[in-house]
């Protein structure tokens, strides 16, 4: 069975650029989406299934996307 894995990721971008950036990045690394809320157009999860082999790619993409050297990680 897999784990359940939290990234959290901040930034300034508009929201459905940022969006569509985590969804082509999700995609480039053979992942799938599986669910997205969008709540008031403060905040977007994500739910989406990955590789791990593949993840601290993902970690990083985010990372420089967002232009914060950090995305918090919490494993469970």
């Amino acid at each position: 069975m897999g784990h359940l894995l939290l990234l959290s990721a901040v930034t300034n971008r508009e929201r459905n650029g940022a969006t569509a950036f985590v969804f082509d990045a999700i995609n480039t690394l053979d992942g799938w989406v599986d669910d997205v809320h969008m709540y008031s157009n403060m905040m977007t999860t994500i739910t989406f299934t990955m590789k791990e082999d593949r993840l601290g790619t993902f970690v990083d993409a985010l990372a420089g996307a967002t232009g914060y050297e950090t995305v918090r990680i919490i494993v469970e």
